[in-house]
């Protein structure tokens, strides 16, 4: 027991290791201590002057100035010091009391306490030795009172003085005493144990209070934080023009911003409680099912970026509007997908914009490839037109110098025949081309669609109404009736062939205002202003997508004994009236055609004037140059017939040459205006120069307009269209002639 109360561990140091409560604690009992140990030595003071015994007073006082100067002395000597000298005069005067009034004196009361405060201040070793130090002294003072060497005082009664007293006493101090300090040893030790748990506890207490205070303080930062990015988030995705959703794994919307309504027209209310199919067109959702269903299966094995998505979307008011969407995949945390987060943003006027694109750059495509097939069939047209001026010349050669024989007669009509059904059908093409001659005139487009109209009642079947609704305010335009009448026609008569079973075929007129964003919306398109709409409707079967790009080109045809070139001289007859067309078909519902004319157009064509019959009275002198070996002897034998000079060349430069020489001598030129080396305006300009007053005749496979007559305001032009007449290109010559 001993060796476990004296090892190092268990020594008890109450000073240095009790908690600064119990120090206080500890002070306030010590001084108790030490004022009831001064009272205990004030009254033996008072005993023994009761007593006579006049030396003694004088310790006992200076023993309490002793203590009254000591006490105050606490807060500046040091602990240890200040412990060892008020035990030190208590166990003192113990010793004092104990040698003056042996057993009957309080000493042994005060060595005991002293040994105790001893064991308390500064441990129980401490308090063992004092308790030694004290029992050997009680010893000694006994065994020297019972031996005679100490007298017996007056003060101590005799049953005091006896061996058996001193020995009873000393027994009992030390048994108490050591009882005493064990059992306060064990106590404090104890105490000491608990309050040292007290104090890790206290101190861990109080590292969790601040550790919990950090965290509070954190917390609540973060909370203010938190608040504050709800409020931002809150008025960003209130104030934003995009469209912030978030759906779960059902695709079900949990949250949405309120620029949804500007989108769709529906509240963030009415879209939470809507399905997908409710508010995506059939194919933008079966589309973005496919699209969530892929992008999720690559997402559960690592993140991925989804990129953006494009979407139709059904407005509340029924209407379709585009939306481009960049979501992402939210994660809980546990790293598993919980949802989608997404911004929705309106791109339909992107997308508007971007058709309106596709459709220009189709009809630009479309509008080249017209011009293309048109440069073709120009050229085609040409080269057989002086083909065709060939055979109709030499064909009226034979038919005039041989029409005595039937037989010949019969073949020469024939062939003629045959050559004006071939020039007819170039007509077409030249039409379609825009190189051919039309009569402009001013032309009231109602008249014409009466004329048609009238036309196609008589001729068509009686299953199919024919109706016109003319609302055009003004309905004049320059136009060569004849063409725009073979037009509609062409057109009525296209839609007959789509009613088999019957319907009904209209033709609309309407004044509009071609603007300029409608201008350049067509770009290929020159009608610009005040136009003349006029509509042709049918509702037969209409037109396959397939089909209907290759409708105006010619020779293009879905009919069995069809030629292909209806509605290819049509679009070439609307183009030669700078006019517009389009065309709408839905297979099954019908379709439209739509042309734009212009209500203003000032067209001047120079014409061959209706000539007299008077022959020529005398010899004329014709320079005939055309690169066209075929055309140009049928020409110079057609006029020959007429007794006509005429001196040709294929080459212009020969020609120049001369006429050069020769100009004076000839009447009339008549030139080719396509060459190869020269055109027939160019070499008019240099026959100009060497005679002011030439008269030419223009001859060509193409139309008028490719001869530029506004350079020549000051001669007299003509223009034959090949392949023409020996009686067309005589006529023209006497009037020029006479001119």
């Amino acid at each position: 027991m001993f060796n476990n109360l004296f090892n190092k561990d268990s020594n008890f140091i109450p000073v240095i290791q009790l908690p600064d409560d119990f120090k206080r604690f500890h002070r306030i009992i010590f001084i108790s201590f030490i004022i009831l140990g001064a009272i205990a030595v004030g009254s033996s003071a008072v005993r023994i002057i009761l007593n006579d015994v006049p030396h003694i007073p004088l310790f006992h006082i200076i023993v309490f100035a002793a203590l009254v100067i000591i006490i105050p002395l606490r807060n500046r000597l040091p602990s240890t010091i200040y412990y060892h000298i008020i035990l030190a005069i208590v166990l003192i005067n113990g010793f004092y009391n104990l040698i003056s009034m042996r057993l009957s004196s309080t000493g042994l009361f005060m060595m005991g306490f002293t040994a105790l405060l001893y064991g308390i201040t500064f441990g129980l070793k401490a308090g063992i030795i004092v308790s030694i130090i004290t029992t050997s002294f009680i010893t000694i003072v006994g065994v020297l009172e019972v031996t005679g060497l100490l007298p017996a005082t007056n003060l101590e009664p005799n049953y005091l003085s006896s061996s058996s007293a001193w020995l009873t006493q000393g027994s009992v101090y030390l048994l108490l005493t050591f009882i005493t300090i064990l059992s306060l040893g064990t106590l404090l030790k104890g105490l000491n144990r608990y309050f040292i748990n007290l104090k890790k506890q206290a101190d861990e207490l109080k590292a969790t209070n601040d550790q919990l205070k950090d965290e509070i303080i954190q917390n609540e930062l973060y909370a203010t934080e938190l608040d504050e990015k709800k409020e931002w988030y809150r008025l960003l995705s209130e104030n934003i023009s995009e469209v912030i959703f978030i759906q779960d794994l059902n695709l079900n919307i949990t949250y949405v911003s309120p620029s949804i309504e500007s989108f769709v027209g529906y509240t963030p209310a009415e879209v939470v409680s809507m399905e997908m199919k409710d508010f995506l067109t059939q194919e933008s959702l079966e589309r973005a099912l496919k699209d969530f269903e892929k992008y999720l299966a690559l997402a559960k094995n690592e993140k991925i970026t989804i990129p953006l998505l494009e979407y139709q979307y059904i407005r509340k008011n029924r209407s379709i509007a585009w939306g481009e969407l960049k979501p992402v995949f939210l994660y809980d945390t546990n790293g598993n997908i919980s949802g989608v987060q997404g911004i929705l943003r309106d791109i339909t006027k992107r997308k508007k914009t971007e058709l309106e694109k596709d459709i220009i750059e189709e009809r630009l495509r479309q509008s080249e490839k017209m011009q293309a097939i048109g440069h073709l069939a120009g050229g085609i047209a040409h080269d057989f037109n002086n083909q065709l001026t060939g055979i109709l010349g030499n064909a009226q050669l034979i038919l005039l110098e041989h029409h005595g024989d039937k037989q010949l007669k019969t073949y020469s009509e024939e062939i003629i025949k045959s050559a004006n059904s071939s020039t007819a059908l170039i007509s077409k093409l030249l039409l379609f081309a825009r190189k051919s001659e039309m009569d402009i005139i001013d032309t009231n487009v109602h008249n014409v669609i009466d004329e048609a109209v009238s036309i196609l009642s008589r001729s068509i079947n009686k299953n199919i109404e024919v109706r016109k609704v003319l609302r055009a305010i003004v309905p004049t335009t320059k136009a060569d009736p004849i063409q725009l009448l073979n037009g509609l026609l062409n057109i009525g008569i296209n839609a007959r062939d789509a009613m088999p079973d019957g319907g009904e075929l209209v033709f609309t007129t309407d004044n509009i205002v071609i603007d300029d964003d409608d201008y350049h919306a067509r770009q290929q398109d020159p009608v610009k202003g005040p136009c003349i709409l006029i509509t042709i409707s049918d509702t037969g079967t209409g037109i396959p997508e397939d089909t209907i790009t290759h409708i105006f080109e010619p020779f293009y045809t879905t009919k069995e004994t069809g030629t292909g070139m209806g509605l290819a001289s049509v679009y070439g007859m609307v183009k030669t009236h700078k006019g517009y067309i389009e065309v709408s078909s839905n297979t099954g519902q019908g379709t439209s055609f739509s042309i734009y004319l212009p209500v203003y157009q000032k067209t001047e064509l120079i014409q061959a004037k209706k000539p007299d019959t008077a022959f020529l009275n005398k010899t004329c002198h014709v320079l005939l140059v055309d690169d066209e070996d075929v055309a140009r002897d049928a020409t110079k034998n057609l006029l020959k017939f007429y007794n006509i000079k005429v001196t040709d060349f294929k080459s212009a430069n020969k020609a120049l040459s001369y006429y050069w020489e020769h100009h004076k001598e000839v009447d009339i030129v008549i030139l080719d205006q396509i060459m190869p080396d020269m055109n027939g305006s160019e070499i008019l300009l240099k026959m100009h120069g060497i005679n002011p007053e030439v008269k030419c005749i223009f001859i060509s496979g193409y139309r008028f307009d490719t001869v530029d007559t506004e350079a020549y305001p000051y001669n007299e032009h003509c223009f034959i269209q090949k392949p023409f007449t020996l009686e067309t290109i005589y006529k023209s010559i006497i009037e020029l002639l006479k001119a």
